[in-house]
């Protein structure tokens, strides 16, 4: 019983003693907050209008249309529709990546009967279900200049990407951008985002 009582007390000082160097390490700033996210596009954030940045950024991307047509453009309709929908539907890449369509118009982005575009997501399907995301399912319109080019996206172009007979995701990986074999979702789309962003955004 002793015993037992001595190696309690031990682990006890041993826990206490670890507890103060954490503490002394996170004050003294021996360990580095993480990253600001936002400070890569401050000077975006801070303009007077950001969305004017965005507008550019897709202004460049559409001049940027690859002359050669095939599966290069149907790459280029992808990106361009891929920045545009997260400029009108702001969603985390997870949500993005598992983002479905059915002809059937059961998939998350949908048509509704008047020509409309919706995206409609479960609660559970996003990160915090028990706090912003709120009580209700994530049912919300796409902007209207943007319904032509989902329409030509996914009757032209999507066809033309890897799988897209397999899987119903919106957003179709490349041969070059996924592992050899794998049917699934597009698993370097945060990474195209970031090189999309360097190249075309102010």
């Amino acid at each position: 019983e002793y015993a037992r009582h001595e190696n309690w007390k031990e682990a006890c000082q041993e826990a206490f003693k670890w507890a103060n160097e954490m503490k002394r390490n996170l004050t003294a700033g021996g360990i580095e907050n993480s990253r600001e996210p936002m400070l890569p596009i401050k000077h975006i954030l801070e303009h007077p209008e950001p969305l004017e940045a965005i507008g550019d950024m897709c202004a460049r991307m559409r001049a940027s249309k690859p002359a050669t047509g095939g599966v290069e453009e149907a790459i280029w309709a992808r990106d361009l529709l891929l920045i545009r929908l997260m400029a009108s539907n702001p969603l985390r890449s997870k949500n993005l990546k598992l983002l479905t369509y059915k002809p059937d118009n059961s998939g998350n982005l949908y048509k509704k009967s008047d020509g409309s575009w919706n995206i409609r997501i479960d609660k559970k399907a996003f990160k915090n279900q028990k706090g912003a995301a709120g009580e209700e399912e994530y049912d919300v319109p796409v902007t209207a200049n943007i319904w032509p080019s989902i329409e030509q996206y996914l009757h032209v172009f999507r066809p033309m990407l890897p799988d897209a007979d397999k899987v119903s995701f919106v957003f179709l990986s490349s041969l070059t951008e996924k592992p050899k074999g794998y049917i699934g979702p597009w698993l370097s789309l945060n990474r195209r985002v970031f090189y999309l962003t360097k190249r075309y955004l102010w």
